[in-house]
């Protein structure tokens, strides 16, 4: 298995680049039908300017914008495969190391109190990596990256509604916070929510509503596809718009996930991505040929 290792670093440096340099093709669709039915003259300018700025990075094989964000990956391992979960996690930080001196990428994580820089991205419980498993996959491993930008990431909300506040308590929160976050965090965003599940389950809920599923594939949930799609609507209808100028586009897609919790609890978690929708991804087959995706 040291060569499945060898592959997971591997995949993990280039994913680091790769998710910084690309937006999702889902992701820049969904900008490019957010300019054209744009109504504000400052909002279009702004969509026009970030649709600009796509096409220029990858002209120039930039990356899109200087923050090079927390590294958080998802790591998702086929019911076939047996492996070391220590060791992947050394491959994912080795990787994510590799890429940032390597590519000269801007290093971002510090001591949280003596603002102490590491110099490579990495360091006490960086890179951030979740572990899942599947089923029936046909692939061995699976690897998501999201280089999560600190603008977006600072606007992110927590709160443990009461059960009596239910369904029209979880959307009042949801658009109080849009309102009070969304201007700062270089809309127009993805917004993830996770609902259910405990304090800290929701709130990876959220991330992983917001960063690593695509906005194009509607929730196989019918229930919870109307809810997006009525919160998608009232979000839109605020007036935010492009980068907090004003507009008919705030938010390109609301992405919910839910979990079981407990019959006295109702956690809610919301977290923010930019419009850059920033994410890569890989597949390692059982014949170690790794596959890098859209």
């Amino acid at each position: 298995m040291e060569k499945l290792y060898r592959l997971i670093e591997d995949a993990c440096k280039k994913l680091y680049v790769k998710a910084l340099k690309e937006v999702p093709r889902d992701v820049q669709r969904a900008l490019e039908r957010a300019y054209e039915d744009e109504e504000s003259e400052i909002g279009r300018m702004v969509l026009g300017t970030i649709l600009k700025n796509i096409e220029v990075a990858k002209e120039n094989d930039m990356i899109v914008c200087q923050d090079t964000g927390t590294p958080v990956y998802l790591v998702e391992l086929s019911g076939e495969v047996s492996l070391n979960l220590k060791k992947v996690y050394e491959a994912v930080y080795r990787g994510t190391s590799k890429a940032t001196r390597e590519f000269d990428l801007r290093p971002n994580m510090l001591h949280p109190l003596t603002r102490e820089l590491r110099g490579d991205n990495v360091g006490r419980r960086v890179p951030d990596v979740h572990f899942e498993f599947q089923d029936d996959a046909e692939w061995l491993v699976r690897i998501t990256c999201v280089p999560k930008g600190s603008g977006s990431e600072n606007q992110s909300f927590l709160r443990m509604l009461t059960p009596a506040e239910g369904v029209s308590g979880v959307k009042r929160f949801i658009l109080e916070s849009i309102v009070e976050g969304a201007s700062k965090a270089c809309p127009p965003v993805i917004v993830g929510v996770g609902i259910g599940g405990t304090f800290d389950e929701c709130a990876w809920l959220a991330k992983k509503a917001a960063t690593m599923r695509r906005i194009d594939i509607p929730n196989p949930d019918e229930s919870l596809q109307r809810f997006e799609d009525e919160l998608l609507n009232a979000i839109n209808k605020t007036g935010i718009g492009p980068m907090g100028l004003g507009g008919k586009c705030t938010a390109l897609a609301v992405n919910v996930e839910i979990a079981d919790t407990h019959i006295s609890q109702l956690p809610v978690g919301i977290n923010l991505q930019c419009w850059k929708g920033q994410r890569s991804c890989a597949c390692i087959s059982e014949e170690f040929e790794v596959e890098y995706l859209a």
